[in-house]
């Protein structure tokens, strides 16, 4: 089975008894992504590399950050993004990483960087859940 982000402005998508919008994953033993090109793009699994122990997309210290001060809390940053909503998910909360909301879609951002979106487009909750889940340590 595999999983397909729904991509923006093309539209929503039924897959069983659900209809999915735009920025949302769709899981299908059909591959969606080669019958519906302009419509989907397949997500990709990163694998965990035993050389590198933080995933690609988690923040980064700065030079100017010592090693011994305390993040800080993200679930206090502002940012255009939106309203942030980090304390709705754990996951963010533990692994350092701030997620705004604005209307329906969710974004995450370093702290460091709290108006540049790790996420690029919007995603819905459950497509921001999953993607914590690959992207958070």
């Amino acid at each position: 089975m595999g999983r397909y982000r729904l991509k923006e402005k093309v539209g929503n998508h039924a897959e069983g008894d659900k209809t999915y919008e735009s920025g949302d994953i769709v899981e299908s033993a059909r591959d969606l992504a080669k019958k519906h090109p302009n419509k989907f793009e397949k997500v990709h699994e990163i694998p965990a590399s035993p050389q590198h122990d933080v995933p690609l997309a988690a923040p980064k210290k700065t030079k100017t950050q010592p090693e011994d001060v305390e993040d800080v809390d993200v679930s206090t940053i502002e940012s255009r993004l939106g309203t942030n909503v980090t304390d709705d998910f754990p996951l963010a909360v533990d692994a350092n990483i701030a997620v705004f909301q604005k209307g329906k879609k969710f974004r995450a951002a370093d702290p460091d960087l709290p108006d540049r979106a790790l996420t690029g487009k919007g995603l819905t909750k459950e497509a921001m859940v999953l993607w914590l889940e690959e992207n958070a340590e």
